[in-house]
């Protein structure tokens, strides 16, 4: 498959860039784009719909293309598909759960065709990325690939959307789902947060809403663990959760935002009341060797080619790793030197080695796009 990244710093910009290629005999007949929220997306959208590219669009906390990291920008994947190749849904999640929304999107893949990959996108400050996933799981077979993640907003916190064509969400999820007998998806995500500090119990939570830690009120647990007296300036993603399973393996929960009115702490993905969690913090510099080199076993075991590459990396990873993420992104590009598109997100959608598809934070998850000969 004929796949082209395409960078710019503005919509004129974008609009050169991408007539440039098609100027160059390149049909492309889908584009995922990562975009920055001070851009039009509305514009955005009818600069692919007057071209007849079909559009699935999502907003960012900062972008990137192969090697280098951006800010502020405007990114694309755009692939030369065949149109009974793939499938797009997108699901408004105005008087839905999150839930109700990924079984949406799952029922939607699993009539589209017999092997379904999915990428999916969630829009929402809210949005619960666990129900998102378990939705999707519930209507597909467990082992079909899913890969995504949550819209981001350059951490303004105020709104994030998804679009699909001319059609722009700002509560709710898409999917472009693949055929896999035509369209590969495999991928792979690693995370390499490490506990610190005791264990702890979730004494009291709702979905994502956690409201007591160890019967504690878990502002209040945060506000002691990070040293601040007040609310403003909190940066409660600073110190994310590893939250247990049963089955002893762990996820990264990072929160998102305090619901005061509540008095609550909201989470990108479920945290079960009950359930054992205890804080986290990358281990320095390691963490992007110990993530490269789990991606190299993975394209060595699984995904030797690939057409192209997406990643959706935390923007806590982002601020975590500050400098070395461009080191990880770079390395990763390097691995496959195949148009390589990401973005910084508010939550990621993949599988840790040795486990199943589940929602993280604080974690990057690859996907490669091969077409079947």
């Amino acid at each position: 498959m004929d796949a082209r990244a395409l960078q710019a710093d503005s919509l004129d910009e974008l609009v050169e860039g991408l007539d440039e290629l098609l100027a160059d005999d390149f049909r492309p007949t889908l584009a995922i784009v990562f975009v920055a929220v001070a851009h039009d997306l509305e514009e955005l959208a009818r600069v692919f719909a007057s071209r007849e590219i079909e559009l699935v669009g999502v907003t960012s906390s900062g972008e990137f293309v192969d090697d280098t990291v951006y800010e502020e920008a405007i990114v694309g994947l755009l692939l030369a598909a065949d149109r009974a190749s793939y499938f797009t849904r997108l699901v408004d999640g105005a008087g839905k759960s999150s839930r109700e929304v990924g079984a949406a999107l799952g029922r939607f893949a699993a009539e589209s065709c017999a092997r379904p990959g999915l990428l999916v996108f969630s829009a929402g400050l809210k949005a619960d990325g666990e129900q998102i996933v378990s939705g999707v799981l519930d209507a597909v077979d467990q082992g079909a690939p899913l890969f995504g993640g949550l819209a981001g907003d350059d951490l303004t916190l105020h709104r994030t959307s998804v679009a699909l064509g001319e059609s722009i969400c700002h509560d709710g999820a898409l999917a472009l789902v693949f055929d896999q007998a035509r369209v590969e998806l495999r991928g792979v995500a690693s995370s390499g947060w490490q506990p610190i500090g005791a264990s702890k119990t979730v004494t009291r939570a709702e979905g994502n809403l956690v409201f007591e830690i160890d019967g504690q009120p878990a502002i209040d647990v945060y506000k002691t663990i990070l040293h601040t007296t007040g609310s403003e300036g909190m940066m409660e993603s600073e110190l994310p959760l590893l939250v247990y399973r049963d089955d002893g393996s762990a996820v990264v929960r990072t929160a998102m935002m305090t619901d005061h009115e509540r008095g609550a702490l909201v989470y990108a993905g479920t945290v079960r009341q009950g359930a054992r969690v205890r804080f986290a913090s990358p281990p320095g510099f390691e963490i992007t060797e110990h993530a490269v080199a789990e991606v190299k076993a993975f394209q060595e075991r699984e995904a030797p080619a690939a057409d192209a590459v997406l990643i959706a990396s935390c923007k806590g990873r982002h601020l975590a790793l500050g400098p070395m993420v461009e080191d990880e992104i770079e390395a990763l590009h390097e691995l496959w030197a195949r148009p390589t598109v990401g973005f910084f997100s508010f939550g990621e959608i993949g599988r840790l080695t040795g486990s199943g598809t589940d929602f993280h934070n604080n974690t990057f998850s690859l996907v490669t796009i091969r077409e079947r000969e």
